[in-house]
C-alpha cells in the first residue's frame, strides 16, 4: 500500500517537471505562431478574420490603439421597386482601410466605426454616405436607387417677376453645372411655364447641387447642397439675377394710333459683334433644278417654277438703298422686332454699359434715328421713338428717309429689389 502511493507521488512529480520543461523551450523560427495583431497571416496587413472572433480587439502597431471588432457588415443594393441590383461597385472607407466588393456583400468582422460608403451604377447617381458600424453587433446597410422625390418650384427674377422657359436642373454628389447645356439634359430637370413654375422628380439619394440655365447660359447655381429625404423638402424658390431690359415705345402726334406696324432694330457695333458671334461663310449658289427634270412631280415643280420666278425678278436698287441707308456705318443689327398694339417692345439681355443705335420703320417709311442709349445692369431703361404724322393714304415716302431722336430714363419699378438664392421647403 506504501509502495502504491509512492508511485503516485513519483509520477505527480515527474508530469510537473515535465510540463515546465516545455514551457522553457523556445518556439521554432520556422513555424511561427500568429497571433492577433500579427500580419503575419493576412492580406493588406490586416488580421486574418478566421483568426479573429466576436469581442476580440485587435492592436494597430503603428498606433498602440486596440481597433473594436464588428460581427459582420452586410451591404445590399436594390432599387427604387425593392429589386436587387448587382451592377453595381461598393467601396468603403475608413481612413487607410478600404473595402470594396461587386454587388450585396457580407463583409466579415470589419473594424467598428463610421465608414465612408460609396456605391457606383451605370443607370444611377453615385449614392454616398456615412455609416456607423458598431462593435461586437451584425450591420445590415440596405442602399435604395432610384427613389423617386417629387419637387415643385417657381423662378422669379430679382424685379419680382416670373421666368418662363427656364431649365432648373439638379447636378448629383456636389458637383457644379455644366457649362454645356447639351450635358444639362442628361441630368434630372424641369422647365419653367409661362408663370415661372416647375415640376419634377430627383432621385432620393446623395446631395444635388440645383442650377438655372437659359439661353445657353448657367443663370444661377446654388452654394448649397441638399439632401432629399421622405420629409423634405419638398418646395423651392428660386430668385435669379434680372437680366438687363430696355422698353422700346413708338408715339405718334396727338397720342393717336394709324394701325401700322411699327419695327425697330437695335444694333451693336460691328466689331463688337463679328468676334462674339462671327457670320458664317456665305455661299453663292445661283443654280436651281431644270424644270424638265423627269425626277420632279407636279407639286415639287411647282415650287421650282415659283423659285426661278422669284430669283428672276428684278431688284430694286432704289428701294433696298432706300431702307439701307438708315443703317448705322460700322455697326452690325443685334435684333429687329415688331412692336405690339400698344406700340412696346420688351427686350431683355443685351450688353450692359454698351453704346446701342437704332433705326425704325412704320410701313414703308424708314427713319433714321439720331442718338444712342447705354442700357445699366439696372434698373431697366426706356427709350421713346416721337414719328411724325403718317403719310396721307397713297402717298409714297420720299426719296430720303426722316430722322427722328431717340430719348432714354430710367423705369422706376414699382418694388423693392430681391435678393438673389433659393428657398427651401
Amino acid at each position: 500500500m506504501n509502495r502504491s502511493k509512492t508511485k503516485i507521488v513519483v509520477v505527480v512529480a515527474c508530469l510537473a517537471l515535465a510540463l515546465w520543461l516545455v514551457q522553457r523551450v523556445p518556439r521554432s523560427a520556422s513555424a511561427p505562431a500568429v497571433g492577433l495583431g500579427d500580419p503575419g497571416n493576412s492580406e493588406n496587413g490586416s488580421t486574418s478574420a478566421a483568426l479573429l472572433t466576436p469581442g476580440h480587439k485587435v492592436t494597430d502597431r503603428a498606433t498602440g490603439v486596440r481597433a473594436a471588432r464588428a460581427k459582420s457588415w452586410r451591404v445590399e443594393v436594390v432599387d427604387g421597386e425593392g429589386t436587387p441590383l448587382d451592377e453595381v461597385s461598393l467601396q468603403a472607407t475608413l481612413g487607410a482601410e478600404v473595402l470594396e466588393a461587386t454587388g450585396a456583400v457580407d463583409w466579415p468582422e470589419p473594424t467598428a466605426g463610421t465608414w465612408q460608403l460609396e456605391v457606383r451604377s451605370s443607370s444611377h447617381p453615385t449614392w454616398l454616405r456615412t455609416v456607423l458600424v458598431p462593435a461586437d453587433r451584425a450591420t445590415v446597410t440596405r442602399v435604395t436607387l432610384g427613389i423617386p422625390h417629387a419637387l415643385a418650384g417657381q423662378v422669379f427674377d430679382s424685379y419680382g417677376d416670373p421666368r418662363r422657359h427656364h431649365f432648373v436642373g439638379f447636378v448629383p454628389n456636389g458637383g457644379r453645372a455644366p457649362q454645356s447645356p447639351s450635358e444639362w439634359l442628361e441630368l434630372p430637370h424641369g422647365r419653367t411655364d409661362l408663370a415661372g413654375r416647375f415640376t419634377g422628380t430627383v432621385p432620393r439619394q446623395g446631395r444635388w447641387r440645383l442650377f438655372v440655365g437659359f439661353g445657353g447660359r448657367v443663370m444661377f447655381e446654388d452654394e448649397r447642397l441638399v439632401e432629399f429625404t421622405e420629409k423634405g423638402p419638398f418646395d423651392v424658390e428660386i430668385v435669379v439675377q434680372a437680366p438687363t431690359r430696355l422698353l422700346l415705345e413708338a408715339h405718334e402726334p396727338g397720342g393717336l394710333n394709324s394701325g401700322l406696324p411699327v419695327g425697330v432694330s437695335v444694333y451693336r457695333r460691328k466689331d463688337i459683334l463679328d468676334r462674339e458671334r462671327p457670320l458664317p461663310p456665305q455661299i453663292h449658289d445661283d443654280s436651281l433644278p431644270d424644270l424638265d427634270d423627269p425626277s420632279l412631280d407636279e407639286e415639287s415643280r411647282l415650287e421650282l417654277a415659283a423659285a426661278i420666278e422669284a430669283q428672276q425678278a428684278p431688284v430694286d436698287e432704289a428701294v433696298m438703298a432706300y431702307r439701307m441707308s438708315v443703317v448705322p456705318a460700322g455697326w452690325r443689327v443685334d435684333r429687329s422686332s415688331l412692336l405690339d398694339a400698344q406700340r412696346r417692345l420688351l427686350l431683355e439681355f443685351l450688353p450692359a454699359n454698351e453704346e446701342l443705335r437704332f433705326a425704325v420703320s412704320r410701313g414703308a417709311e424708314v427713319f433714321f434715328v439720331e442718338g444712342s442709349a447705354f442700357v445699366p445692369e439696372t434698373p431697366p431703361l426706356r427709350v421713346r421713338f416721337d414719328l411724325p404724322a403718317p403719310l396721307e393714304p397713297g402717298v409714297l415716302p420720299g426719296a430720303t428717309p426722316g430722322a427722328i431722336r431717340a430719348t432714354s430714363e430710367p423705369v422706376v419699378l414699382p418694388r423693392a429689389v430681391r435678393e438673389v438664392g433659393a428657398t427651401w421647403r
